[in-house]
């Protein structure tokens, strides 16, 4: 994710100080000296003093994780946060960006959590303002990570949607963010609920028009819906 936009790709790995040393040569808004030859372009990096900072998450499946951050200085600076997976020697994959869309945005440090007997990798990306807050997730296998895609939720709540009512926040309409999937309390079945609204003004739900409960369950890194329920009175 940057300001301009977020999207998923498989970057190559590299040695760690392809990520640790000037930093300005990974942004990925393309906002950095975008016209500039390679060599204008390290020259206009070196210039930038951005501190990193390195943090071992933990293991998962055999695979190093780490935190690294870069800290920038600055009035109104906010931090741009990666994780990478060591992949063997001194190799390195990228499996997460975050570039601060506003100057209220903080990118938490990522976690472990436990669903049944499986493990994921968690990280939370505090938007800012009235905006709420996006959770990614990783499974990891011996292959790698698989980043979990919660899109087959809002497949399986859409049908049940009646005629005038929407999705509680706009930003869920984008497919790719469905309900409130960060409540791992939940033993089995997982539930999504998925809220819905009869009216948005200024980006909040005005009346509340129900809930569609998804059920779900995991089956190596992918979500797989089993059953899906309107009830039109849940807040």
């Amino acid at each position: 994710m940057t300001p301009k936009g977020e999207w998923v790709d498989m970057p190559e790995p590299h040695p760690l100080n392809y990520f640790t040393q000037y930093p300005m040569l990974r942004d990925e808004s393309g906002d950095f000296c975008s016209s500039c030859p390679p060599e204008r372009r390290l020259a206009e990096a070196k210039k930038f003093n951005i501190r990193t900072e390195l943090t071992l998450v933990g293991t998962l499946a055999g695979f190093s994780i780490y935190d690294l951050y870069y800290r920038f200085e600055g009035p109104g600076a906010t931090d741009t946060k990666l994780i990478l997976v060591k992949i063997g020697g001194d190799q390195y994959r990228e499996i997460y960006h975050r570039e601060p869309t506003q100057v209220d945005a903080r990118a938490k440090p990522s976690v472990f959590v436990k669903v049944g007997n499986e493990r994921f990798l968690f990280a939370e990306y505090i938007v800012g303002g009235r905006s709420p807050s996006t959770y990614d997730y990783f499974w990891f296998d011996q292959d790698g990570a698989t980043f979990v895609d919660f899109a087959p939720i809002l497949t399986a709540a859409r049908p049940l949607i009646p005629s005038g009512k929407t999705l509680r926040w706009i930003y869920e309409m984008d497919g790719k963010t469905p309900g409130t999937h960060y409540l791992w309390d939940h033993t089995s079945p997982l539930v999504s609920r998925v809220r819905l609204t009869d009216k948005i003004e200024n980006n909040s739900p005005v009346v509340e028009a129900g809930v569609v409960e998804v059920e779900f369950k995991f089956d190596h890194g992918r979500v797989v819906t089993t059953k899906a329920t309107y009830t039109p009175d849940a807040h």
